[in-house]
C-alpha cells in the first residue's frame, strides 16, 4: 500500500477505534517510513501525532503536530486545509494539557483559515 494511503487510515484511526495490535503496527510503519518529500513529511508527522493523541499522549502528540505545522509554514501552507487541520488536532491536544487559552487562540486561526 502506499504511504500516502497509511497516512490517510492513520488519521482516519482517530475516528475508528484501532485495536492494541493495529495501532502498535501503524506506529512501526510510521517510525520506519522515509518520506520522499517534505509535504509526505509533514503528513507523516500529522499522523504519528494523530495516533499518539489517540492514546492519550497530549504532549507527545503536540511534539509532532508542531514539526507537521512548521514544514507547512516553511512550505508556505499556513492558510491551506490541511494546516488548519493539523493546527485543530494540535488544539485539542492542547486543551486536553489544561492549555485552553493556546487552544482557544489556534481555534480562531482554524476558523480564519477556513473562511480564507
Amino acid at each position: 500500500m502506499r504511504k500516502r494511503n497509511w497516512v490517510l487510515a492513520y488519521l482516519l484511526s482517530g475516528i475508528f477505534a484501532l485495536n492494541a495490535n493495529d495501532a502498535v503496527e501503524l506506529e512501526k510503519i510510521f517510525a520506519n517510513a522515509r518520506p520522499a518529500d517534505l509535504p509526505e513529511l509533514a503528513s507523516n508527522f500529522s499522523a504519528r501525532g494523530s495516533l499518539l493523541h489517540s492514546r492519550g499522549q497530549y504532549k507527545e502528540a503536540v511534539e509532532f503536530y508542531q514539526k507537521s505545522l512548521k514544514i507547512r509554514r516553511e512550505l508556505g501552507l499556513e492558510n491551506s486545509r490541511s494546516y488548519a487541520l493539523v493546527l485543530f488536532l494540535n488544539s485539542v491536544a492542547e486543551h486536553r494539557l489544561g492549555n485552553s487559552c493556546k487552544a482557544s487562540s489556534q481555534v480562531k486561526d482554524v476558523i480564519r483559515i477556513y473562511q480564507y
